[in-house]
């Protein structure tokens, strides 16, 4: 699949559309290890992904996310065209940052990322999935359906729908 450089609003929604559905990213499916109660969401962002990027202390589920993903983990490398699953530790002793010089990397190349969604961020225990949303946020990201982010298309112009009323009533 190409990606060109401009996508429209509606073409946008296309291409978030094909990358996160089932038959996309089959062929490339990752097993994660049963770490805990939460594994079957993180399975779910896993399935719809091609790439990971994670670091954790020896015992988090992160880590153990990292090495069933292989070479595929903080691999350095991406692409517009790549959806990474990003794992982050929460609070606990020994917690490991998130990495966000490979985040960093997957953002300048425009690759959609996929975080826990809003609901699971808020938990308190969530610490690192915050942090890393913050940052998806400051570095022009959007969030679209909740825990699916992607940079806005170039092309797209965004309006304010009031500039035209504050226009007549100053004349």
């Amino acid at each position: 699949m190409i990606l060109p450089n401009r996508l429209s609003s509606d073409g946008l929604s296309s291409y978030l559309e094909l990358i996160m559905s089932d038959v996309t990213l089959s062929a490339i499916h990752v097993i994660l290890p049963v770490t805990g109660p939460y594994t079957a969401k993180d399975q779910a962002k896993s399935d719809k992904a091609n790439k990971f990027i994670g670091r954790g202390s020896q015992r988090s589920s992160t880590e153990r996310y990292r090495k069933a993903w292989g070479c595929r983990a903080n691999c350095g490398s991406y692409q517009n065209t790549d959806v990474v699953f990003i794992s982050a530790e929460g609070n606990r002793a020994g917690a490991h940052e998130p990495d966000f010089e490979e985040i960093g990397r997957a953002v300048s190349a425009g690759a959609c990322l996929i975080t826990d969604d809003k609901a699971n961020r808020l938990r308190a225990y969530n610490t690192g999935e915050r942090n890393v949303a913050d940052y998806l946020g400051r570095n022009g990201y959007n969030e679209h359906p909740s825990g699916v982010w992607s940079k806005p298309p170039e092309n797209v112009e965004f309006t304010d729908p009031t500039a035209t009323i504050r226009m007549a009533v100053e004349s």
